[in-house]
């Protein structure tokens, strides 16, 4: 797996709201979306500038509108996030972090039936 970089949580914001979007994203579209942040245009076109310069994003002229297309997705960040914490954390155990994750933000009835389909599934592989 290639190393991906930590972002800084403004461009992880903007990343988030690109991959909540069907690719290419146009600037106007990530501006009005990202208004509850109060950040300027000006603000908005940096960040989008340094997300294509770091590799996480391509940018593509359409007329007057740039158009922005994810090149990692929103799991390749999450996994390499995960494995990155993991590596902080090696001794604390799994049902430890899920519990204090379950208990900050709580969690719905179909996140709970999507742990326990992958739990059966590892535990099917596990037995094999």
């Amino acid at each position: 797996m290639k190393k991906i970089r930590k972002l800084p949580e403004s461009e992880l914001k903007i990343m988030m709201t690109i991959w909540d979007n069907d690719p290419p994203v146009a600037r106007n579209v990530l501006s009005k979306q990202l208004a509850d942040q109060s950040w300027s245009d000006p603000t908005i076109l940096t960040m989008l500038s340094r997300l294509v310069k770091k590799g996480y994003l391509s940018c593509e002229k359409q007329g007057n509108k740039n158009l922005y297309t994810p090149l990692i997705t929103r799991d390749e960040y999450m996994l390499s996030e995960s494995m990155s914490f993991g590596e902080k954390v090696q001794n604390v155990s799994i049902t430890s972090l899920m519990s204090a994750f379950v208990q900050s933000r709580g969690i719905t009835k179909d996140e709970i039936d999507e742990l326990e389909k992958m739990i059966r599934e590892f535990r099917q592989s596990a037995e094999e």
